[in-house]
């Protein structure tokens, strides 16, 4: 769920709010992986990429560049929970459906009519 929350917001958005870079109207920045003095990160609505270090990707990449994390296993669930918190997604709950309500309503009723028959033994 977090990934289908985080995967559509545009690099113009996080990638400032992770560095606190501003883009230009070119939508550009100076990249925070190199030292750079003239934007060279091209920012996109899907990704980024930087023309310098030739590099670029998802916001996901991006995240593991910048807090030193991988793409995989462990420390991918810990990047995603990591951007989830910094740019203020929580994931989405979802209601209970009527079937899982009605069917524990169910169970609760069986359980109740066992322990009247066991109190009327």
């Amino acid at each position: 769920q977090l990934d289908q929350q985080l995967l559509p917001i545009p690099a113009a958005t996080y990638v400032p709010a992770l560095t606190g870079r501003q883009p230009n109207r070119a939508s550009k920045i100076c990249c925070p992986f190199h030292d750079d003095h003239s934007p060279s990160m091209q920012l996109y609505d899907h990704g980024w990429y930087c023309f310098a270090c030739r590099i670029g990707g998802s916001i996901y990449d991006f995240g593991a560049l910048l807090y030193g994390l991988d793409t995989r296993g462990n420390q991918f669930l810990q990047l995603r929970q990591r951007l989830a918190t910094e740019l203020h997604v929580a994931p989405a709950v979802d209601p209970p459906s009527a079937t899982a309500t009605a069917s524990h309503t169910a169970s609760e009723t069986r359980s109740r009519r066992r322990s009247v028959r066991q109190i009327a033994r």
